[in-house]
């Protein structure tokens, strides 16, 4: 953030579609407020998910950044980010796919955010 004012993230318009290319209903209500000037890790959505989860993220400065997916034992089955990323807002999309690219097991997995002194999860839900 440069200026005084709304930093958020919102979404106008969102046109989802199947394998087939058909439109697929969508019943998403959630607006989420990322904290300014901080350091935070925001909500998985949708959570539940069968294909693909958005993942917010807030930085307050830039730095080094590693953004993983665990397993319940612990294992990082996913990288998502691992390296410098710029302070700001951005939106990290997980397919539900280990770094091998096969598709994980239904179950309970979580996302973890470690940058500049701060570690926080959350926990996300892979349907079948």
């Amino acid at each position: 953030m440069k200026a005084a004012g709304d930093a958020g993230i919102s979404v106008q318009h969102l046109d989802a579609r199947n394998s087939e290319n058909q439109p697929v209903s969508l019943a998403v209500t959630k607006t989420v407020t990322m904290p300014v000037g901080k350091t935070a890790l925001g909500s998985a959505f949708p959570n539940p998910f069968q294909q693909t989860t958005a993942i917010q993220l807030a930085l307050e400065t830039g730095g080094m950044v590693k953004l993983g997916v665990f397993d319940v034992q612990g294992r990082q089955v996913r990288n998502l980010i691992n390296g410098y990323q710029v302070a700001g807002q951005r939106m990290v999309s997980w397919n539900g796919r280990n770094d091998a690219g096969m598709q994980l097991a239904a179950g309970m997995y979580v996302i973890k955010l470690e940058t500049s002194g701060v570690v926080t999860s959350r926990r996300v839900a892979v349907v079948k």
